[in-house]
């Protein structure tokens, strides 16, 4: 018993030397060794291998991402059913849709590259990062990518003992951003995501990330089980960790794994209702909303919270419809994307007329 409560009070003495200083309400908190000694006398039949293992599942569901059990028969995740690479393509007319399910140094210089040749033409109106069940552990080639969108020396990422900065340019990426997110978005994606939304170049849409920018180091234990431990956690030039819990979007865009799978393999997949076909009508009406003032993206984040979705009256006008033309995207992520950047390019349109 003596024994249990030793341990404890080590690990959590460990513990105390990086935690906040304790509030009254944590102050108040019983005597642990009291409590064991009451359990023991009261409980029935308790043991002192069972009170062992309450008190470090207890100390783990505390500490909960950062640290995990890993069980004995853990395989390791399953890979994701998505074609490895990066794809970019026209949508919409002038957006770049920039689809990359693998952050690695020459998928950041193939997109890259694609990327700055088509601003070249002044026809790149915006850009989708389609960051949908990406992944990889190339931070440096995430920063390549970010890096696109600065123009000036800054520092865009720390970790390890690492830090990747961006450099001053001339042709730095000016157009505005969507970036597409969901809970399969993980480790050099997520901060490629933190990135892009750090230097303001855009917004998250769809879902909380995966939480899994951390270094993570496995210890083994006794009874064949691990201990999976978080050692280092990225930071953003601000020196703010990565959440270990995963990205907020800020737009939620909420679909079931099975359709947002579909859509991904398939924007204009038709699952149940169909969205109402892009006419361009949605357009013109924001137009008529946004002439009397200028607007930003997060305006513009607070009017899609307010109203839920832009195209709400095309979505009703779709319930009736019984047949859709081909080329409506059905990928509600996706859509609020296109609907997002086309709102932003009437912004800057009627700004330059004011």
């Amino acid at each position: 018993m003596r024994r249990l409560g030793k341990v404890v009070a080590v690990l959590l003495g460990v513990l105390s030397l990086s935690a906040e200083p304790l509030t009254a309400a944590e102050a108040a908190t019983p005597d642990f060794q009291q409590a064991i000694d009451l359990i023991k006398q009261n409980l029935p039949g308790i043991s002192d291998k069972e009170l062992d293992q309450a008190a470090l599942l207890g100390l783990i569901k505390q500490l909960e991402p950062k640290v995990s059990l890993v069980p004995t028969n853990y395989t390791g995740a399953t890979a994701a059913t998505v074609a490895q690479g990066f794809k970019v393509s026209a949508i919409e007319g002038n957006l770049a849709w920039v689809r990359l399910t693998t952050i690695d140094a020459a998928s950041a210089q193939n997109a890259g590259e694609l990327l700055l040749a088509w601003q070249a033409t002044n026809q790149l109106t915006g850009i989708i990062f389609d960051l949908r069940y990406a992944t990889g552990d190339d931070y440096p080639a995430a920063a390549k990518l970010a890096n696109l969108f600065y123009d000036s020396e800054k520092v865009l990422l720390k970790w390890g003992g690492e830090v990747a900065k961006a450099t001053a340019k001339t042709n730095a990426l000016k157009m505005p951003v969507s970036i597409l997110v969901n809970r399969q978005t993980a480790a050099a994606a997520e901060a490629l995501a933190a990135m892009l939304r750090q230097n303001h170049a855009g917004l998250l849409i769809g879902s909380r990330t995966a939480g899994q920018t951390a270094d993570f180091k496995r210890f083994p234990l006794a009874n064949g089980s691990q201990l999976r431990i978080a050692t280092n956690l990225p930071r953003l030039d601000d020196d703010k960790e990565l959440p270990i819990n995963g990205l907020t979007p800020d737009i939620e865009v909420a679909v079931s794994p099975d359709d947002e799978r579909t859509w991904f393999n398939d924007a204009y997949a038709v699952i149940g209702k169909p969205l109402a076909p892009r006419t361009g009508k949605s357009s013109a009406s924001l137009t008529n909303r946004l002439s009397g003032r200028r607007l930003n993206e997060a305006e513009l984040v607070r009017q899609q919270k307010e109203n839920k979705n832009l195209g709400d009256a095309e979505s009703a006008q779709a319930a009736i419809q019984e047949e859709l033309p081909k080329h409506s995207i059905q990928d509600p992520a996706l859509a609020r994307a296109v609907d997002l950047l086309k709102g932003l390019a009437v912004v800057r349109r009627v700004a330059r007329r004011d």
